[in-house]
Order: C-alpha cells, then structure tokens, then sequence
C-alpha cells in the first residue's frame, strides 16, 4: 500500500492534470451515474456548503494538487455538489450528509461505496481515494465481508478505520464491542485489543471499558500513562450524550433508566476523579433538558465540594458553565444570578491570568450584571474594558474544524 502511494506521487508528472476537474452544473446528477456506468467508474462527491470553512480549506489547499488531479481525474467523475441547492437538497437526505464536508464515492447503480468526513491533509485524501478503488478497503466491501471476518483483527482493525474516517462512530463503537467482548476480560490489555479500546470503543457503560478503568494503573504500566487516562476521562465525559434523544419537535428526551444505570456503573469503579465524572454527567443532561435551576445547582455543588479547582483549568470550566447560562436562559434570574457569581469568581480569584482570559471573563461578568439587572456595576466593569481586545480575545477562542449538521 505505502509503495502504491509512493509510486502515485514519483509518476504523477506523466499527466498533465493540476487540480480535480469538477463536472459543470450543466451535468445533473443522473447523467452523471450514467457516464459513471458506461465507463465503469465511481463519482466522487465533494458534499459542501457554501459556508463551510474547511470545505474551502480543502479547495484551496488539497484540490488544486497536481497529485490529486491525477489520480482523481483519471479514476472518477468529479461532482462538486452544494447540498443546500437544487438537487443536492435531495442528495444530501438520499445519501444521509450530516457534516461538512462529506466526500462520497458512489457507483452507477447509486450505492455508497467509500465514504470520509471531514478535512485532511494532501497524503489522506489521495489514501482515500486510493481505498475507494481497492475492492477490498472500501467501505462497502468491508461491512459485506464483515460476518465472515469478525474475529480477524487485521480485517476488523481496516473496517474501524474506515467507519471512523466516515464518521461512523457508533457502529464502530459497536464493532469494536463485539470485538473485546468475543475475548476473555483478561486479554482485554493485550496490545491489539488496546489499541481497539483506545481509539474506537466509546460506551463508558460497557464491560471492557470498565476493565480498564478498574484497571487503569496495569494498562498505564504497558501503555502512555497520560494516554490511558485521557481515554477514561474523555470516554466519561462523552457518553451521556447518548441518553439523549431530540425529537423533531418539542424538547429532548432521556432515557432515564439507562441514565440511572450508567451513573450506578460509575459510582461502582475505582475511578479517583468519579464525582467529577458524575457532576459533569449530569450537567450534560440538563443543559439538553434546559433543566437550568438542576444546571445552577450542579456547578454549585461542584464549586462547594472543590471539584472545580481555582487555577486556569477550572476557569475555563466556571467561564463555559456561566456563559451557557447567558447565552440560553432570559427568564430565570436566580439561575441568572448564580452565573453572575461565578463569573465574579473567575474574573478576580484565578491566578495567573492570561490577558485574553482575563477580558473574556470581565466581559462576561458585566453581560451577566447586565442581563441581571445591575446596569451600574454592569457599567463599571464594562470602563477599562477595551473593545478591540475583547473581540480579538472572542476571536482567540477554539473552534471545530470539521462543520457538524443536523439531518
């Protein structure tokens, strides 16, 4: 595989291509699956939107490389596809386009059969590509062959692979599951089935997940200590997402029983950090529910028990809590008033603030005074804050790389 690619970028100067060669809109979408037909190729979709800063990235950036021409000029009919206009609309509901951008290689017949989410580098996307032709990496010949191959963990290990690179995190959660649990709880810590739970298991409820929490101080033993406990930690944090569902109309709905059920699983392990775990569970659950008093209550109780430590980190932390509240809540001033307190607290009892930090949290404060009704005080914070600076440091903050959608 890697002196195929090799191969591909030494011999890409044979072809006088310099960027992906995209069909014009004069080309609708089944004259496209015909020409893919006739000629025995695949189309390869690029499913954008107008807004969507890393699908411009990925054409500034990757599309116009000569190597990628090549290889996509000469293997696929090209189809730069809005999926927020005319017959995309109707693509990106056929083919289940939930992020931004979506790259889709798709036969005559009209079947899926490589699939990748989300921007990546020159060498990644030719790979792709690369897996879209091979007829035994693509996507669609992996789940085909699945049953037959389910205890291979080469073959497993390609197939997780390609399910993350499409965004399919739950089935390959669910793969990777079936996987551990056709082994004995013991070889759970063996290498190959390590590096399945690190990168592809993500239910915090389930048996082997749990091992290795129970076990963390014997897998830090064998692996990255920081890695194994940024799996546990980040595996907590993530899962209770999945207790919630969003109706298409009306509020979400949780799943109260598995909830309850997963916070007993928590409290049962050895974790050394579980009250935070279970804190910031439930704070997940009633930012969905919008239950903000139950919200308010929760940073409390974690600020009482000294969950939230007063350094930087737990900044952040009081700094994204408070800002959720004003952001989402106009009619709850006690909840209102709790967020003003802790965005007081952040603003003057965190050392060793950096300058950006230190005008977002006093920005905040006096928005929340504002929104408080303290217009007053709300002023006086607001005198020696500059403008300018406190947009530049909204601008600073951190933002997704990859465009998430509803469907």
């Amino acid at each position: 595989m890697r002196y195929l690619l090799m191969c591909l970028l030494a011999f890409s100067s044979l072809s006088a291509s310099s960027q992906i060669s995209f069909k014009d809109s004069s080309w609708t979408w089944n004259t496209m699956l015909a020409e893919a037909k006739k000629n025995d190729q695949l189309i390869f979709v690029d499913a954008y939107a107008v807004w969507c800063g890393p699908c411009k990235w990925m054409t500034k950036n990757v599309f116009g490389v000569k190597e990628v021409g090549n290889l996509y000029n000469r293997n696929f009919v090209n189809a730069y596809i809005d999926m927020e206009k005319g017959e995309g609309i109707t693509l990106r509901k056929t083919y289940d386009v939930r992020a931004y951008p979506t790259y889709l290689f798709i036969n005559g017949d009209g079947e899926v059969v490589h699939r990748v989410v989300g921007s990546t580098d020159t060498v990644k996307f030719i790979q792709h590509g690369l897996d879209a032709l091979s007829p035994a990496r693509n996507l669609q010949y992996l789940q085909r062959n699945y049953a037959a191959n389910q205890k291979d963990y080469d073959y497993v290990l390609t197939y997780l692979k390609a399910l993350s690179a499409a965004y399919e995190t739950k089935e390959a959660g669910n793969i990777a599951l079936a996987y551990l649990n056709a082994q004995e709880p013991a070889a759970w810590i063996e290498k190959n089935n390590w590096a399945v739970l690190k990168d592809f298991t993500t239910d915090a409820s389930s048996a082997p997940f749990l091992y290795m929490v129970d076990h963390a101080a014997d897998f830090s033993k064998r692996y990255d200590a920081k890695e194994v406990e940024g799996k546990i930690y980040q595996t907590f944090l993530s899962w209770p997402q999945q207790y919630i569902s969003y109706p298409d109309k009306g509020k979400a709905v949780l799943d109260e029983k598995g909830y309850r059920d997963f916070l007993q699983k928590v409290k049962a392990t050895k974790y050394p950090v579980k009250e935070e775990v279970l804190a910031k569970s439930d704070l997940t659950i009633y930012f969905a529910t919008k239950e903000w008093s139950k919200y308010a209550k929760t940073v409390n109780h974690m600020l009482t028990a000294k969950l939230i430590p007063m350094n930087i980190q737990g900044g952040d932390w009081l700094y994204s809590y408070a800002n959720n509240v004003n952001r989402f809540v106009e009619d709850d001033k006690k909840v209102v008033a709790e967020a003003t307190a802790w965005a007081k607290l952040i603003s003057s009892e965190i050392p060793d603030l950096k300058p950006h930090q230190k005008v977002l949290y006093l920005d905040l404060y006096a928005t929340l005074l504002e929104k408080k009704g303290d217009k007053d005080l709300a002023a006086s914070v607001r005198k020696d804050l500059d403008k300018e600076k406190v947009e530049a440091a909204k601008r600073s903050q951190p933002f997704q790389t990859m465009k998430l959608i509803s469907k």
